[in-house]
């Protein structure tokens, strides 16, 4: 069977692809997260490393063709938390439902390469109406979660009790719960913060080309 973006067989599979559309892309942007005057790559002034392929779509895409991918899961649900709280400073639900607009504005755009998870905070009942719209009003494959929230002595996992409406609603869907590991996992700060530790930062995140 031809996959509905035209391509004669369906190869590869990204099984999460963290995509960001225009909306999302400007936000961060105003944030200081990159600066879209600048060559890529660049790194802003928390350390994070930025590529075109990731503020990019329609220059990411046909890179991606070429490599093969030819359908891509999206999902943010690691970053739920983060994108609430730092970027766009609203309320759990309000972040949701604008990932989840992007999302689809995404799928739209990109017709057959990408299918949709929703996102979701798995310690916040009051997600889940949110949660069974993307499922069953857009097609949702799955539910994307991080797998803890919080930091510190704070720092809660999906063995909590807040947890349990998304496992009964998953159960009760036959519905498969995605688990990435949050924006800020656990021991960032003995890796990231601490004086007498070289950053991992540093090693592992340097980019393999420089500007020009």
């Amino acid at each position: 069977m031809t996959p509905t973006n035209g391509t004669e067989h369906r190869a590869i599979v990204d099984t999460h692809r963290h995509p960001i559309g225009p909306k999302l892309a400007a936000k961060m942007a105003e944030r200081g997260f990159y600066d879209p005057k600048q060559e890529f790559p660049q790194t802003n002034a928390q350390d994070l490393i930025g590529y075109r392929e990731f503020y990019d779509l329609d220059y990411a895409m046909p890179k991606q063709r070429e490599g093969g991918v030819t359908l891509s899961l999206a999902s943010n649900g690691g970053e739920v938390e983060w994108f609430a709280r730092d970027l766009l400073q609203v309320s759990t639900g309000d972040a949701l439902k604008i990932l989840n607009d992007e999302y689809l504005e995404i799928r739209d755009s990109y017709p057959g390469e990408f299918a949709l998870m929703a996102n979701a905070h798995a310690l916040e009942e009051g997600c889940r109406p949110i949660v069974e719209d993307m499922i069953s009003q857009s097609g949702a494959k799955a539910i994307a979660v991080a797998s803890s929230y919080g930091d510190g002595s704070e720092r809660a996992f999906l063995d909590s009790p807040k947890a349990e409406w998304l496992w009964e609603f998953a159960e009760a869907n036959d519905i498969v719960v995605h688990i990435h590991p949050p924006m800020l996992s656990v021991g960032h700060e003995t890796l990231c913060n601490t004086a007498s530790t070289r950053r991992l930062a540093d090693p592992s995140t340097r980019p393999l080309t420089a500007p020009g």
